[in-house]
């Protein structure tokens, strides 16, 4: 009944709550990351263009599986998922896409907002209760890493990584 699961809310632990947090957070960003990479598939010019358009369209791919991984993960453990815009944007970790960015721009901005999420999973791994859910995380976080490099290889200069 409805009660019974208001009253099992109720009694989470602390570590349920931080990891209904964490996932939140994670999720949220992994939507915004999945607006962020279809607005700058859709707007993308310039030398190059056909593979940073793909590039982006696979980045909005996997955030928007890994988002839905997530969201089923935190349904299991009878967390709430708040899929309205105005929660994710709170939860935000990197600034929305300015769809007047040259493709390099594009590409620089992407490259900070995967590292954001990265960055996010590192600090907060360990932190998760359940080592199902870590082993996710971390599993997204490899995922995010490999569109990051993706993303970089498309670049002409990276600052801290130029060759």
């Amino acid at each position: 009944s409805l009660a019974r699961m208001d009253a099992m809310n109720a009694a989470l632990s602390p570590a349920h709550q931080r990891d209904e947090q964490i996932l939140g957070t994670l999720h949220a960003n992994l939507e915004l990351l999945y607006v962020k990479a279809k607005n700058y598939h859709w707007n993308v010019k310039g030398v190059g263009f056909q593979g940073v358009h793909e590039t982006f369209d696979k980045i909005q791919e996997y955030a928007v599986d890994q988002g839905d991984r997530i969201a089923e993960r935190m349904r299991y453990y009878n967390m709430p998922v708040d899929a309205r815009m105005t929660s994710f944007l709170k939860k935000a970790l990197f600034a929305e896409g300015d769809l007047e960015r040259s493709q390099e721009s594009m590409l620089y901005d992407m490259s900070l907002s995967l590292q954001a999420i990265h960055d996010f999973i590192i600090s907060h791994m360990d932190t998760i209760s359940c080592p199902v859910s870590q082993n996710m995380t971390q599993d997204i976080c490899e995922g995010i890493d490999k569109f990051n490099y993706f993303v970089k290889s498309n670049m002409v200069i990276y600052p801290n990584n130029a060759e």
